[in-house]
């Protein structure tokens, strides 16, 4: 679809351009520093739901003025690392270097940590209440021609359509449970599961075989799936 959309919401007109390919489209001509109304918003979300990711360029924000941005999306999760957020804990800090400036080693445990952000993800998928929609803000991205460092997004949906119908019946009946308490860890290893995954941060991921096992999981780890 090269179809590109015009617009008006309250005093600013913006343009929506599809990027091609499974999802996304580029946001041109809004400034999201400025007062942002509702009617905008409910726009975005619409949009949203049609490209899957939304790409505002040429942004300037402070931290406060993305809160305020990201607020009208809805209630902000709260991140309980204070070393990895900057002023706020509802702003999650992704980079190699500290809230302050400093350039982190590769040995830091906050770069260490940073690393399972280089596996494919979703975000917020463990939450009790997953999040609706992740807002990402590059203040410094890797310049034109560099090798890796990227943000890349795929779509599940047209994953999930591209299977075949054996792979589909199989994901049918399974369900995922994901635990990051440490004392945990020693139970995941000793189920016996189809796939159990261990980032760097000590997060365990485990995909049950079925719904039985899933219920077997849940009762020996005692949360809420």
């Amino acid at each position: 679809m090269s179809q590109v959309l015009e617009r008006r919401a309250s005093t600013q007109q913006y343009t929506i351009s599809p990027l091609g390919g499974a999802l996304g489209a580029e946001v041109i001509g809004l400034d999201l520093a400025q007062p942002v109304s509702a009617e905008l918003i409910r726009q975005m979300k619409e949009a949203l739901n049609q490209y899957g990711v939304l790409c505002f360029r040429e942004q300037n924000l402070t931290e406060p003025q993305q809160i305020a941005f990201s607020t009208l999306w809805g209630p902000l999760e709260d991140f309980p690392e204070e070393n990895k957020t900057v002023a706020a804990a509802t702003v999650y800090h992704v980079a190699n270097v500290s809230a302050q400036g400093e350039h982190l080693p590769e040995t830091d445990h906050r770069v260490i940590f940073q690393k399972v952000n280089a596996l494919w993800h979703t975000d917020s998928s463990y939450r009790y209440i997953p999040a609706y929609a992740s807002l990402l803000y590059g203040i410094e991205v890797m310049p034109a021609g560099a090798e890796g460092g990227r943000t890349g997004f795929s779509s599940m949906v047209a994953a999930y359509e591209a299977l075949s119908d054996e792979m589909k019946a199989t994901l049918k009946t399974a369900v995922a449970a994901i635990a990051g308490e440490p004392e945990l860890q020693a139970t995941l290893k000793q189920l016996n599961l189809g796939y159990v995954y261990a980032d760097d941060a000590g997060f365990k991921s485990v995909m049950a075989r079925d719904n039985q096992v899933f219920k077997d999981l849940v009762g020996k780890l005692k949360i809420t799936p």
